[in-house]
């Protein structure tokens, strides 16, 4: 069975092949296809919560962004040694 993210530095060259940027690039666009979902399907939802963001404390929206770095880390992590 093979391991999520088992790839070591020797097995994916930079020179152009479908290497690391392949991966990267599909991290990428997994990403932006994530964060489109709400926009596209709850747009007024979205426009709620980005004005309920002004009247957040800075401090609270900075914790709020560490956990959420936080938790994506500890995924990758776990994916990464599962």
């Amino acid at each position: 069975r093979r391991r999520a993210f088992s790839w070591t530095p020797g097995d994916a060259p930079m020179d152009g092949g479908s290497g690391r940027i392949d991966f990267i690039l599909s991290i990428l666009a997994a990403l932006l296809v994530l964060e489109g979902i709400p926009y596209f399907g709850f747009p007024g939802a979205v426009k709620q919560w980005a004005l309920s963001l002004q009247d957040m404390s800075d401090k609270k929206l900075r914790l709020m962004g560490l956990a959420i770095t936080a938790t994506g880390l500890l995924i990758l992590v776990a994916l990464r040694y599962a």
